[in-house]
């Protein structure tokens, strides 16, 4: 049994997993490497080398911010003195999940559980929303949400 990394280069891979979501053969795993962060490994006796672990990664898709020569910034700061002082990054997202919450949808964030781990959940409600407006600067382990948002 023989495993190998889906990207070489170990920058051109962000951790997400969704190569590993959405492998038919099951081939892909995330394991942590020498510095104790999670990529995809695949198991070259599962893999039917379909091709869907290339084509799923978003760090390769066409127009992602790498592959620009120059890329987009946008910035934004919350009106609400009181959305401010509970958020970071200026309360960008809070307009955003309010937006998004006020017309039904659901949002999906960062938060810890209870070993403070950084995992993804979904929010239907701002206040379960308010627990993701915190920094968290840890790679999470944001794969095991994707079949949830599907």
């Amino acid at each position: 049994m023989s495993f190998s990394p889906v990207h070489v280069l170990r920058e051109n891979c962000s951790g997400c997993g969704v190569c590993s979501v959405l492998c038919p053969a099951h081939a892909i795993t995330m394991q942590p490497d020498q510095e104790g962060f999670l990529v995809p490994v695949i198991n070259q006796s599962l893999c039917t080398d379909c091709g869907t672990c290339r084509n799923s990664c978003p760090m390769t898709m066409d127009g992602y911010e790498k592959n620009a020569s120059e890329p987009d910034f946008f910035v934004a700061k919350h009106s609400s003195s009181e959305v401010l002082s509970h958020s970071t990054s200026g309360g960008a997202f809070t307009a955003l999940s309010d937006a998004v919450l006020s017309r039904g949808g659901v949002i999906y964030g960062a938060d810890f559980d209870e070993s403070l781990t950084v995992c993804h959940k979904r929010a239907e409600t701002a206040e379960q929303r308010d627990r993701m407006r915190f920094s968290k600067y840890v790679q999470s382990q944001i794969h095991d949400v994707f079949p949830s948002i599907k």
